[in-house]
């Protein structure tokens, strides 16, 4: 907080000479009340949660030892995440939209993020937004984040980032606004101060903020009456299809590996997601088919063969019932989307729409 610094230091001079505009206390120093009033200002017009960042920061920290990312974007002239097969280190991504609604795509799919909505990406999937200069973005990866035991709700595979077979949207209330706007300060006073310990307080910083998105998505994806068992039983399962479903494409399977029946599964799913259990797998696999059509030049029979299907004809049957269209329709459809955003345009592709609903997927 750069602007209020000069203040600071006279106000401990003062303080210091006994002219009691600040006072000390042990190790405490104690603001007196003309720097108090300066901070509540500026904390009133950065806090303005109706209008977007006024002044684009970029930040990074980053462990070469390690490999260790983390970063922070605001009124960037982009922000987009390609496709996870051509990063070097895949990130996980809390995009918070300060200014008006806009659309989001991911692998393709447009999402409405509205304004002050909050969405939390992962590291395989592609993602763009329409406004990229309104957004504030937090990203960073698992060496430098889960190198530490975290409790399971609030760690790398959480209910954060896995509680949701999408991508999580949230909708804080105004409080949890207020808060986030002050942490945004706090986080770009650290990433402004370089020592030993830098890391370790940005990883606290972002714990803390994991966990106050924590608390919101526990309410906004499944409603609050949902127990912490059921919610981390959710978690669990969507973390499992995300690591397996090349191989594995049956519940039971799954089932399998939680101890659970498919039937209790079923159940779970029934009473607290839009989705079933199987529907979470084959949309899965699903949207790893459109992202090696899109952005790779494998055949479909490789694409067949990585997804774990023994034949070609099985997988061009799924992807069809899935997308409504076949795999080398929709291949075929790459080149005007790609066109459509090199050109800058918002929409997508016109022509035949090989883009399933995703609306009408989960209301299935």
């Amino acid at each position: 907080m750069g602007q209020i610094a000069p203040a600071a230091e006279r106000e401990a001079e003062s303080s210091a000479q006994g002219c009691g505009a600040g006072r000390r206390s042990g190790l405490l120093w104690i603001p007196g009340k003309s720097l108090a009033r300066e901070l509540l200002a500026y904390l009133h017009d950065q806090c303005n949660v109706n209008a977007p960042p006024i002044n684009p920061i970029a930040h990074r920290f980053f462990t070469p030892a390690t490999g260790a990312t983390f970063t922070l974007g605001t009124g960037a002239p982009a922000a987009e995440q390609h496709f996870a097969g051509s990063l070097a280190a895949p990130l996980l991504s809390i995009v918070w939209n300060r200014g008006n609604a806009q659309t989001l795509w991911v692998d393709e799919v447009p999402v409405i993020v509205p304004t002050n909505a909050i969405v939390t990406l992962i590291p395989s999937q592609h993602y763009r937004f329409e406004s990229p200069a309104a957004v504030v973005r937090w990203q960073f990866n698992r060496e430098f984040y889960c190198i530490i035991d975290h409790d399971p709700e609030v760690s790398c595979a959480g209910l954060l980032f896995y509680g949701s077979s999408g991508p999580m949207l949230l909708t804080p209330d105004a409080d949890v606004l207020r808060r986030l706007c002050l942490m945004l300060a706090v986080f770009e006073d650290e990433f402004r101060t370089h020592d030993a310990i830098q890391g370790e307080m940005l990883r606290t910083l972002l714990k803390r903020l994991i966990i106050i998105l924590t608390r919101v998505a526990r309410v906004s994806a499944h409603g609050s009456a949902v127990s912490h068992p059921q919610l981390d039983m959710i978690r669990r399962f969507n973390v499992l299809v995300e690591d397996n479903y090349r191989r594995l494409h049956r519940v039971s399977e799954y089932a399998a590996l939680l101890h659970k029946s498919p039937k209790t599964l079923a159940n779970l799913f029934a009473a607290h997601s839009r989705q079933t259990p199987l529907q979470i797998i084959q949309e899965r696999i699903a949207m790893q088919a459109r992202r090696l059509l899109l952005y790779s030049d494998k055949s479909v029979k490789q694409i067949a063969s990585e997804l774990g299907f023994a034949e070609s004809a099985t997988f061009s049957r799924f992807f069809k019932t899935m997308a409504t269209c076949s795999p080398q329709e929709f291949r075929a459809s790459r080149g005007r989307a790609v066109a459509a955003h090199q050109v800058g345009t918002s929409g997508h592709a016109s022509g035949k729409n090989c883009y399933r609903n995703v609306a009408a997927v989960l209301a299935e």
